[in-house]
């Protein structure tokens, strides 16, 4: 019997190298694993911790086979007990294993009706390394009724934590040194840490790059954390966009003449690079997902909901191979291919002795005996003659014993086949749950998206008269896009007192912060210089900063701040119009002055009139 429901929890594939140490990394691997094993049983207080830490149990945990219960040979379990078994397997004369394999089966400590399924494989190479496969998976009971249980959050099991942790030993995938924490990326290490591993053909790691906004404020709060989720799966990196060296080295690898400009990550935003990237093909940049803060905080809600969902897609993208060891199933397929090829070797040996054998006829073996042995020639003869049907009894047995070789060989790669169909099978199913869950959540924007355009619809259906005043122009923008723009009491104040207005260009310009600058500074193209680009989309002069005399003058940095959110904001940034006909004294020209909420996504406005007294103005209006 099959239980059908399993799901993925984790997966992962490295190597521990030694470093600094000649000693195998398998050896302390399984001590590492024993030892977690140990400390699980050491809680739970069954009759397996008495086996365990018997002197027999454990050598048969690390060097042999162990089962408990007796019989248990891996895979899920039907009953509600811890079920453990242990394979190894070993060169003739030599008492270390070169793989292992361990299946532990234990009930979840919350509710006994999941169970948590625990594979592990170890194998070494010539050089002392050893190469980890290790998969976590939880299932149903069948005999369990109910309401479908919330999926566990994600994690990383401890013994992934401890066998990364060995000292001596480096933790690899492929050639990429897998790193425990986020890499801070600077205009040092850029190359080496990011550029180099992200264009290596023999990586086999994906990249999760994350980049700063322009306030240095990440999309992902603790990136420690973050990095955390996914051990042994992904390596994470941090840009901070206010660094022009760092940031420039970014936009010069993704130029933005060529293709690779699609493989950019944006300011603000997070971007994973699969292995085997090609900057020069522009049609395989959507399989390098980016995700911009919205789609973190709005559509996964959380970052730990975030970080569950990419942890969950890493585990389902492994694909494994005909050599990887990862359960008790791969140990007895592997004896029985060991099995195999030495059989087939011992029957080639044996066909050379037949045919060295038979290829002495009669006569040559008679004239070389002594003289007085040619009067049992006779005898000889009938001797030989026997032999020669013997050996071609031996011969036709052989053959016999090789043609059940290759069937039992054939078995065994039909196994083997049956193994990776079940495995891609699981993908499948991990698969469409996952699309299923990207559906609804599809759905959930697309009646968040219906929800804004009824608000804006409500907002032009409430309005009782064609706007007639820059004050009614601001309230207008307020309605409609309050998911994008704020208006601070005194932006609508300096409405209403700034009287040299063009309702055309003050249109223009209200309309323009919540599609054009809000989708630039927030959106998930980014820039490298936000100013050029909002002039070059709609002709207008955004300035984001003052000189440095009015900055210095403590009157105009006065008048240049609000409260915000319970919070004193600084409204410096400004886009630029001329007024009433083109207005020529200072005081008259058409000032919106804001802030940019990057926590909460929104532009504030401040101010909407006037020009704001600087260094070089005497008075404002």
């Amino acid at each position: 019997m099959r239980i059908e429901n399993e799901q993925i929890h984790y997966r992962t594939r490295f190597e521990l190298c030694p470093y600094s140490t000649t000693q195998q990394a398998l050896v302390p691997a399984l001590r590492c694993i024993f030892r977690w094993i140990l400390g699980k049983e050491l809680k739970r207080k069954g009759p397996l911790l008495d086996l365990l830490q018997s002197q027999q149990g454990k050598v048969d945990f690390l060097v042999n086979s162990f089962q408990y219960p007796n019989g248990y040979s891996g895979g899920l379990n039907n009953c509600d007990q811890v079920a453990l078994a242990t394979r190894a397997l070993k060169r003739p004369g030599n008492t270390s294993p070169v793989c292992w394999a361990l299946e532990y089966d234990e009930p979840d400590g919350s509710n006994s009706f999941r169970h948590w399924h625990t594979r592990i494989g170890l194998s070494t190479t010539a050089d002392g390394t050893c190469i980890v496969n290790a998969k976590v998976s939880y299932y149903l009971l069948p005999n369990y009724f109910g309401a479908p249980m919330r999926d566990p959050g994600a994690n990383i099991p401890n013994f992934i934590k401890d066998l990364i942790s060995l000292d001596e030993y480096q933790y690899c995938v492929g050639e990429t040194i897998a790193e425990p924490d986020y890499i801070q990326l600077t205009p040092n290490n850029f190359q080496s840490e990011f550029a180099d591993n992200l264009l290596s053909e023999e990586r086999e790691l994906p990249l999760i790059l994350v980049t700063s906004d322009y306030n240095g404020i990440y999309p992902i709060s603790n990136l420690s954390k973050f990095a955390s989720f996914f051990l042994g799966m992904a390596n994470v990196y941090g840009l901070d966009w206010r660094d022009w060296e760092l940031r420039n080295q970014l936009l010069d690898l993704f130029d933005r003449n060529s293709s690779a400009y699609s493989y950019r990550c944006s300011c603000g935003n997070l971007r994973i690079y699969l292995p085997k990237i090609d900057l020069s093909n522009s049609s395989e940049s959507p399989n390098h997902r980016f995700f911009t803060p919205d789609i973190i905080h709005e559509r996964y809600h959380s970052e730990k909901q975030f970080a569950d969902m990419l942890n969950r897609s890493f585990g389902r993208s492994y694909i494994r191979t005909e050599d990887d060891i990862l359960d008790l199933n791969d140990i007895a397929l592997r004896e029985g291919r060991i099995a195999v090829e030495e059989n087939k070797r011992k029957i080639e040996e044996l066909k050379k002795k037949l045919d060295q054998s038979s290829s002495r006829d009669n006569a040559s073996y008679i004239l070389e005996q002594p003289d007085e042995n040619i009067v049992d020639t006779e005898k000889i003869r009938m001797q030989l003659e026997r032999e020669r049907e013997n050996g071609e009894y031996l011969k036709e047995l052989l053959a016999v014993y090789e043609k059940g070789q290759a069937e039992l060989l054939l078995q065994i790669e039909n196994l083997e086949y049956r193994n990776m169909e079940l495995e891609e099978e699981a993908r499948g199913n991990q698969a469409m749950r996952y699309h299923l869950e990207q559906e609804k959540l599809r759905a959930e924007e697309n009646a968040n998206e219906a929800k804004s355009l009824q608000r804006e619809l409500d907002a032009v259906n409430s309005m009782d008269h064609v706007p007639t005043t820059l004050e009614d122009l601001l309230q207008l923008a307020a309605n409609l896009w309050k998911n994008k723009v704020v208006v601070l009491d005194e932006a609508y104040r300096s409405a209403r007192e700034f009287k040299q207005y063009d309702m055309d260009e003050s249109w223009k310009m209200l309309s323009s912060l919540p599609n054009c600058l809000w989708r630039i500074a927030f959106g998930t193209q980014g820039c490298s210089n936000m100013e050029q680009e909002y002039r070059a989309e709609t002709g207008i002069t955004l300035t984001l900063r003052e000189s440095g005399t009015t900055n210095a003058d403590a009157e105009c940095r006065r008048l240049r701040k609000r409260n915000y959110d319970g919070r004193e904001i600084d409204i410096t940034p400004h886009i630029k119009g001329n007024g009433a006909r083109n207005a020529s004294r200072v005081s008259d020209k058409f000032r919106i002055h804001f802030y940019l909420d990057e926590k909460n996504r929104k532009v504030v406005i401040g101010h909407c009139g006037g020009h704001i007294k600087t260094a070089g103005t005497s008075r404002m209006q």
